[in-house]
């Protein structure tokens, strides 16, 4: 494998796979804000070469941009980001045909076919068409090859899984969300880029795009790809319903993926539940998807210490005491000096953890001054 390190993020945006070509282009244009030029010519007109110069101008005036680059032809360009214009300029031709929805407005169309000499190639008509011909057999024979590899990995990756912990993939991918998402009320965003593709000059990943646009990285190691999969649509899932309608419905075909393993009517129970809001702190009657999807977290986090950094992330305290249709909670406790009903908010100390004083001996970055304030006093 290729890895290719540059000081702008580059990336693939369609590649051959086992199912065939897969082109990732519609999702840039819907971008929030995103502007398209839309190059059409026929190959050998100058579209990569153009894109290049457009992308060297812009790097000299420290502009943002990310290279979308071509499987076919890793040293060609299928296309340019302009971050800070919201501005992009692709190859709009085949194999991944983009046409304009609202030209002049949202797209504006580029044509170099003017840059052609029909004059000269005229005479080597036969020629040109012939080569034309090979070259889509050749295509047509690496997808084949493709198709075959993923048909033999797909094979793997079932008998692996047949040896995989399915319920543990779950608690882990729990434990790493509290971890990993932030503590927003602010809508994301998902932008879809493909970091390797299968190419004339071998497998090539594009190792510095991951290093330019990620502040940490987490490597999965699954050989076989028996769990990783899942692994990435468990996170994925909690991510996208805290992004909005849009999104919900992948957000509960995931949830559905989980639920129906132990709930055969799990499908119509969440059906109608929409929203990216939680409303309750830990116990309540469920109102939204994010609840929904908080509330399966704390069913799976069931008496696992994992359960206190949800607590912690979510920042919206822990209640235990509840009274539902004349019923009440059997949770009558004190929690420490608090407060009844085993009830605390967001920003109880108590649940704040120490810092090991092995980590404060060997770190000098951190001074006991650091230390969990409670612990301090």
């Amino acid at each position: 494998m290729k890895t290719i390190q540059s000081r702008s993020p580059d990336f693939f945006l369609g590649a051959t796979t086992p199912a065939g070509f897969k082109g990732y282009f519609e999702p840039l244009r819907r971008e929030p804000g995103m502007q398209m030029l839309l190059i059409k010519s026929g190959p050998g007109c100058g579209k990569s070469t153009l894109m290049k110069h457009l992308a060297q101008a812009a790097e000299q005036q420290g502009q943002r941009i990310e290279k979308i680059h071509c499987a076919s032809d890793p040293d060609s360009l299928d296309g340019v980001i302009f971050l800070d214009q919201k501005r992009a300029i692709i190859d709009a031709t085949a194999p991944h045909v983009v046409e304009p929805d609202a030209p002049g407005a949202d797209e504006l169309v580029v044509s170099l076919y003017h840059t052609i000499d029909a004059g000269k190639l005229a005479p080597h008509r036969d020629e040109v068409k012939a080569l034309f011909a090979r070259n889509a057999a050749l295509r047509g024979r690496a997808a084949r090859y493709i198709a075959s590899a993923g048909s033999l990995m797909l094979d793997s990756r079932r008998a692996e899984a047949c040896s995989a912990n399915f319920e543990k993939v779950r608690r882990y991918v729990k434990r790493l969300c509290t971890r990993l998402l932030p503590r927003t009320e602010e809508m994301g965003s998902e932008e879809l880029r493909l970091l390797s593709a299968i190419t004339p000059k071998g497998e090539v990943f594009y190792q510095g795009t991951v290093q330019a646009l990620a502040d940490k990285c987490i490597l999965f190691r699954d050989d076989y790809g028996a769990v990783s999969r899942l692994l990435l649509e468990l996170i994925r899932a909690e991510a996208l319903c805290r992004m909005g309608a849009e999104y919900e419905d992948e957000a509960r075909s995931t949830l559905l993926e989980l639920g129906s393993r132990r709930d055969t009517e799990y499908a119509k129970r969440i059906e109608s539940l929409t929203g990216s809001t939680q409303t309750f702190a830990t116990t309540g009657v469920v109102k939204t998807l994010l609840d929904e999807i908080i509330l399966q977290r704390r069913i799976e986090l069931w008496g696992e210490a994992g359960r206190i950094f949800d607590i912690l992330r979510l920042a919206k305290g822990w209640t235990r005491y509840w009274e539902v249709n004349g019923e009440k909670s059997n949770h009558t406790n004190y929690l420490s000096k608090y407060s009844e009903y085993l009830n605390f908010p967001a920003d109880y100390l108590e649940c704040i953890m120490m810092i090991p004083q092995a980590e404060i001996d060997n770190n000098p970055n951190i001074t006991a001054a650091d230390q969990n304030p409670y612990v301090q006093s």
